[in-house]
Order: structure tokens, then C-alpha cells, then sequence
């Protein structure tokens, strides 16, 4: 049977074997069955196994459903030679190819009396197909971040020179107000032509102007240094234009912008319209989220004026500190949200303990000692706020483990509680309060320092220290402003 096989295999025509080959490469499994032979596998060029007669299954090392496998029949003067059937494996990116294209140009391949112009053609039309089916997968993939689509926008147009004949792509993008920030009106270019990326921007922003009203279209009036003709595809979100995106200078044997190229590009700026819609709901989402706390935020200054400003400030230092801890950005602002939010169980204690001018007795700071507790209890359950909780219930639990609510000590203590610990007893000795005075910047620093090992983090403090307070004192001295305004007005009322 050995013998049998490997005559098979040398007497299978080079074309054939050819495609075998390049279909391998591209994750497609091949089956070649001769006229008259037992039918064999060929799952690359030297492996040949069983197979029964319908093709429905096969074994190598365990059966295999085929699943309707795409069958050619190998013609030669009207008679069939043989059957290459052809089955996607598991890379979700090979399910993506279309079938009746897969066919077509498999038939013409195997039948097409110039057969090696064919398979050559045939070969670069997959490699092709495989370039833009993994470009719009990585693309698919690459949406999961509603939070940065000028990141998106910039990974789109990389990747679309990465995967096809273009030399340029921008994305030019309109100054509306469904658009985010980070990409209203911005033109967001990627170029392989050197010293062109400043001429391909103006030459973007004035093809978009030229054809926004047509929707988009070829173009072929471009700028000498940016080469002959282009492709433009307009973007829309929640239901209208937003923008354009725009590529030209094609490569290769194929210079004129074809069907196939204008699908790709129509299906690229389809998903950037995903991503800007998404990231629309999710800022508005997030807006009101901010505007949810910074209703509570005021609710608590009303409270208590002496601590007005006192949790965007440590929200301030919060995030300032986790940056110099070497903590990502999406994280530090998350920990901003934290210290806006560290407080809010102070609405539950009441206000003569808050604005009581003098020391508290243990009864009344019993009271201070549970709105940590109370913090989480109002929080608990609200959905994103999970990260959040650890910072609001364990900000004043100390390193040496003398705090509370809990007394949990070191690494116990939850990194964004001691860095919360931090900016907020920075604060309230940098603040007047009812009971006393505001230290100096250097008994205050001084004190952070004698500290580090017992009460903070003997790493964060350190690095506390360190930090650039001018942007923190140009936050107090506003709260201060307001706060005379506020006492102003109460005079006058």
C-alpha cells in the first residue's frame, strides 16, 4: 500500500501538487483523489492517508467530519482525471473566505488550458484574500476598546497599509458633535512615501471636502506626490457621515482601485463607525457616571465646608501617585474615581461630629471610624464600581496594622488604598479644618516621611514626596476662592 501511495503522490500533476502547497500554507486542507484510485489525503505535500470514497471523513490520527468540503473535478478532454476538494481548518479567519470565489478560482486553476498563468494568479488572488481576511479580523478584534478610538483610528489606517497595495490611508474626521474629543476633526495619516505625511494630510482633508457630498468614490485628481488614483469611503455613526476614509498610491500589477479593494475599505470603515458609535455611548455613559459622583461630591461639601474641595484633590494625588508608581494610565484614573469616591460614607455621620470645632470624644469618632464601612455599603452592587470598593473601605487602614476599619496591615492592604491613605492625609494636613490650622508644605512632607514603615507604604511614600504639588496648590487655591464666594453669599441670604 506504501508503493501504491507513493506512486500516487509522484504521478500527481505539478498544478495540482501546487496548489496542495499553497492552500497548506493558508491553513486550507487538501484531499486529491485520481480517477480510479483509492481516494488519499494529502494534508501537505509528503503526507497521503485513507479516506473513504464520499470524502466525508478522513483519518489522521482521528476521524474528521469534513463538512462540505468546496470539490473541483480535474478535467482533461471532457474526462474527469480526479477531485481536489479543499476544507477551511480551524482559524476562524479561513471560515471567512467566500466559498463560490474559493471555487471559482480553484476551477480555473485546475482547468484553464493556460493552467500555470492560472495557478500563479490563483495563488496570489488567495494570498491576497488571506491578507484582508486577517486584516478585518485583527480589526474585529482590536474593537474591544470603546475608550480609545484615536488608538483605533491610528491602528486602522497601519494596518490597512500592512495588508494591501496601498502606500497611504488616512482617516479624515469631521468636526461633529456625535464624535468624541480625541479624533473631532482630526486627520489621522499612515504613509510608506517619505516626507509625505504633512502633503497626504492636506491632500485628504481637501478629497474628503471634494466628496463628501457624493459619499466617497475613486478618485483620480490627486497630488503628483502622492500618486495617481485613490479610494474614499465615508464613515458613519449613530446614522450619519462622520467622516472619510481615504487611501491611494496602489502598488503593484493591479493600479486601478478594484471591487475588491473598494469592499475591504467600505468593510474597514464600517467597523471604525462601530467603534466611534460605541465610544459615543460610552462616554456619554461615563459622563454621567462622573456627574453622578460629583452630585454626591457636593452633597458631602455641603456637609461640611471645611473639607470643600477635599476629594478632587485627593482624587488629584491619587492618580498623580499611581502614575509615579509606574501604574498604567487606565488604572491611575480609575484610582481618580476612587478618591473622588473615598469619602462618600460621610453622608451618613452627622454634621455636628463633621464641623466639630475641638476634639471628638471616642463616641463621636466612633461615628468618623465608620463611614469607610458605610462608603461601601452605598457603593456595593452599583455596576463598575467593583475595582473601587477596596480603595473607599480600606483608606484609613494604616501599614503597621493600627488602622481601621479592620486593622488589616502591609500587603494585606489593598494597593489603592495606600494610595489613597497617602493623598488623603496629605490633604487634610495641607487643609484647614475645624479643629486646627494647615500644617506648612515642609512639616506636612516632613511628617509623610517619619511615617513611611508604620502608617504609609514605605515604598509609595518616598515617591509621594517626590511629587509636583503645583498643580495641587492651583487646585486649593481655587476651592479656596469658591469657598469665599460660598461664605459671601451665605451673609448676604
Amino acid at each position: 500500500m506504501t508503493e501504491d501511495l507513493a506512486h500516487i503522490e509522484r504521478s500527481t500533476p505539478r498544478r495540482i501538487r501546487t496548489l496542495i502547497e499553497e492552500c497548506a500554507t493558508r491553513g486550507l486542507a487538501c484531499w486529491w483523489v485520481p480517477s480510479g484510485a483509492e481516494p488519499v489525503v494529502a494534508a501537505s505535500l509528503n503526507v497521503f492517508d485513507r479516506v473513504d470514497p464520499t470524502l466525508r471523513e478522513c483519518t489522521i490520527g482521528s476521524p474528521r467530519d469534513l463538512k462540505d468540503p468546496v470539490r473541483i473535478d480535474f478535467r482533461r478532454e471532457g474526462r474527469v482525471m480526479g477531485v481536489l476538494a479543499v476544507v477551511p481548518g480551524d482559524d476562524v479567519r479561513c471560515h471567512a473566505l467566500d466559498r463560490d470565489s474559493l471555487r471559482t478560482m480553484l476551477s480555473l486553476a485546475l482547468n484553464d488550458p493556460d493552467a500555470e498563468c492560472v495557478v500563479h494568479e490563483f495563488t496570489e488572488h488567495l494570498a491576497q484574500a488571506f491578507e484582508n481576511i486577517q486584516l478585518l479580523y485583527r480589526v474585529g478584534q482590536a474593537m474591544s476598546k470603546p475608550d480609545d478610538p484615536s488608538g483605533f483610528a491610528r491602528f486602522l489606517v497601519d494596518e490597512i497599509l500592512d495588508s494591501t497595495p496601498f502606500r497611504w490611508a488616512a482617516l479624515v474626521f469631521d468636526d461633529n458633535p456625535t464624535l468624541v474629543e480625541s479624533v473631532r476633526s482630526q486627520c489621522v495619516v499612515s504613509t510608506l512615501i517619505d516626507g509625505a505625511r504633512a502633503i497626504i494630510s492636506n491632500e485628504a482633508v481637501r478629497i474628503a471636502r471634494k466628496l463628501r457630498e457624493s459619499g466617497g468614490g475613486i478618485f483620480k485628481d490627486a497630488n503628483h506626490v502622492i500618486e495617481s488614483q485613490g479610494t474614499a469611503h465615508l464613515v458613519i455613526s449613530a446614522g450619519e457621515p462622520v467622516g472619510m476614509l481615504i487611501c491611494g498610491g496602489k502598488q503593484g500589477k493591479e493600479a486601478d482601485i478594484s471591487s475588491y479593494d473598494t469592499q475591504l475599505l467600505d468593510a474597514s470603515a464600517s467597523h471604525l463607525g462601530s467603534v466611534l458609535e460605541t465610544a459615543r455611548l460610552y462616554q456619554a455613559q461615563a459622563s454621567m457616571f462622573l456627574g453622578t459622583i460629583s452630585s454626591l461630591i457636593r452633597a458631602l461639601d455641603a456637609k461640611d465646608h471645611y473639607t470643600r474641595g477635599h476629594s478632587d484633590r485627593v482624587a488629584a494625588l491619587a492618580r498623580q501617585l499611581a502614575r509615579a508608581a509606574g501604574i498604567d494610565d487606565k488604572t491611575a484614573d480609575r484610582y481618580h474615581i476612587a478618591g473622588l469616591l473615598h469619602d462618600v460614607g460621610k453622608i451618613g455621620v452627622p454634621e455636628a461630629v463633621l464641623c466639630k470645632p475641638g476634639r471628638l470624644t471616642d463616641e463621636e469618632f466612633a461615628f468618623i471610624m465608620r463611614h469607610p464601612e458605610i462608603g461601601y455599603k452605598i457603593l456595593d452592587g452599583v455596576p463598575g464600581m467593583e475595582d473601587l470598593l477596596p480603595g473607599v473601605m480600606y483608606h484609613h487602614e494604616r501599614y503597621d496594622g493600627m488602622g481601621y476599619p479592620h486593622g488589616i496591615a502591609g500587603e494585606e492592604i489593598p494597593i489603592i488604598a495606600r494610595v489613597l491613605c497617602l493623598a488623603d492625609t496629605f490633604d487634610a494636613m495641607s487643609s484647614n479644618r475645624a479643629y486646627r490650622s494647615a500644617m506648612t508644605r515642609e512639616v506636612v512632607l516632613a511628617e509623610i516621611n517619619r511615617c513611611a514603615g508604620t502608617q504609609f507604604d514605605p515604598i509609595l511614600a518616598p515617591l509621594f514626596v517626590k511629587l509636583d504639588f503645583e498643580e495641587y496648590d492651583r487646585m486649593v487655591a481655587r476651592h479656596v476662592r469658591q469657598a469665599a464666594i460660598d461664605a459671601q453669599g451665605r451673609k448676604a441670604a
